[in-house]
């Protein structure tokens, strides 16, 4: 309706290839120990409540501003520019805060999966490059003499 058909593409392969990947990846074959990750319920329990009273007021304030009317003027096809110019422009001077309070969102998700699947350093071998400089041959390889037997 607007005439932004690159927008309406975008839209469709952000959120359906990304979103598709996150559950299908992420969420959907987490082997998540509940017993571990109810331990610290209660001790984050008032910081994720700060935090999603923050989000749900910032939310608030987006929706019920001036960043969701349509303009009475069809901005997107004025002066011959084309629609993705358009777009890039407007997000970038108009709706500056409603873009990056969604890139917030987005973050938000990103670190809460990179939480979920964290499980914690790799307990494997590893060798020091530091005492490997400052070994001796007599430290690493010891010659034994051995009596040849006979038949």
């Amino acid at each position: 309706m607007l005439q932004a058909e690159f927008l309406a593409i975008a839209i469709i392969l952000v959120y359906v290839g990304a979103v598709m990947v996150l559950f299908l990846f992420v969420v959907m074959m987490l082997d998540i120990n509940i017993d571990r990750v109810r331990e610290g319920f209660w001790n984050y329990l008032p910081l994720g409540a700060l935090l999603g009273i923050l989000m749900v007021i910032e939310m608030g304030m987006v929706l019920g501003s001036k960043y969701l009317q349509v303009p009475a003027t069809d901005v997107m096809t004025a002066g011959g520019v084309s629609n993705t110019k358009s777009i890039g422009a407007l997000m970038f001077s108009d709706y500056v805060y409603p873009f990056e309070l969604a890139s917030i969102v987005l973050l938000v998700g990103m670190i809460a999966a990179i939480v979920l699947t964290y499980r914690g350093p790799k307990k494997t071998k590893y060798t020091n490059p530091n005492q490997q400089v400052f070994v001796k041959a007599k430290d690493r390889v010891r010659v034994l003499q051995m009596p040849v037997e006979k038949d």
